[in-house]
């Protein structure tokens, strides 16, 4: 095979390594049907941009540091002890990241002025629905939250809930936040049942 372009000053004695521009396989026999934006003269995982097809032509990946990615973006770090190399960097808090499917839209929020602590990490879907502050503090209904587990509801079915699978269904236990204090329920198959035990705001 040959390269189709070649970008840059392609002089190794001088450290020159050149951007080429490749669509069939190399020195590393990749085979045709992928195209390759690499560094130097041959395929290394390391040196790399991959774009891959199937026969429709209709499934296109790409991947960064990997020559048959497996998915819509695969990005591989082959260094021991190194983060993975994506980076998504604004100076607002406009969404970072987007997740979109025909059920709606999650977009992830990295806020640096208007949610309560600088830095802090949003999930957002029609309003804020979890945070993650600097500190390491997680918020579920709240983006300002002030321990490492914040849950927050304003009134119903907002709260702790733990349950089991039994042969006889789905048994909860609820730990509802409730205006008149917190509300321990039993629960059956995601249907409340009854309340347990009350303790009121005034420790009673």
């Amino acid at each position: 095979s040959q390269d189709n372009v070649i970008i840059g000053i392609d002089n190794t004695a001088t450290g020159g390594q050149a951007w080429r521009l490749q669509s069939t396989g190399g020195s590393s026999g990749l085979g045709a049907g992928k195209l390759f934006l690499k560094v130097g003269g041959t395929e290394t995982d390391t040196n790399l941009i991959s774009f891959i097809t199937d026969s429709s032509g209709n499934n296109i990946k790409m991947g960064v540091g990997i020559t048959g990615p497996t998915a819509k973006l695969h990005i591989f770090e082959r260094t021991a002890n190194t983060a993975v190399g994506l980076k998504l960097q604004s100076y607002s808090w406009d969404a970072s990241l987007s997740l979109i499917n025909d059920q709606g839209t999650w977009e992830i929020l990295n806020d640096r002025t208007g949610l309560g602590t600088n830095g802090t990490l949003a999930f957002y879907n029609g309003g804020y629905k979890m945070a993650l502050t600097p500190a390491g503090n997680l918020g579920i209904g709240t983006t300002n939250p002030y321990a490492q587990l914040h849950i927050s509801h304003s009134l119903g079915n907002g709260g702790l809930m733990l349950g089991n699978t039994a042969t006889t269904g789905s048994k909860e236990m609820l730990l509802n936040i409730h205006p008149l204090g917190l509300i321990w329920q039993r629960w059956v198959n995601g249907a409340f049942q009854s309340n347990l035990m009350t303790l009121d705001y005034d420790g009673h």
